[in-house]
């Protein structure tokens, strides 16, 4: 992001076109049932726009244990849309998460 358009962990798109997304996301949970994980998300606007298990994370098997998952999207935006990285529980754990780390990027495509 040349343009300095993420702040606070969003992108803001300064000209409606086609965007690259990319994000980064590191979770670890406080509690684990079987088969809990975590999945990351792209939000356009404060709304899930691409499902969460469109990039699932491996199982956690232990309370403590980080995850990380990466996902690449192609949005179109509007001017001043904004997009934000997320996590998402999978099978239940998502009050037990606590996010690490997020990397977040958009790139003008089209």
């Amino acid at each position: 992001d040349v343009g300095g358009n993420v702040v606070n962990g969003k992108f803001t798109a300064p000209v409606a076109g086609t965007y690259h997304i990319t994000a980064q996301v590191s979770a670890s949970t406080t509690f684990v049932n079987a088969g809990d994980g975590v999945s990351a998300a792209v939000f356009v606007n404060g709304t899930s726009k691409y499902p969460a298990d469109a990039a699932y994370m491996a199982s956690f098997r232990h309370s403590g244990q980080e995850a990380n998952s990466g996902i690449s999207v192609v949005v179109t935006l509007a001017a001043s849309d904004y997009v934000q990285a997320g996590i998402s529980g999978v099978h239940g754990n998502s009050d037990t998460l606590m996010y690490t780390y997020i990397s977040l990027a958009g790139h003008l495509i089209g």
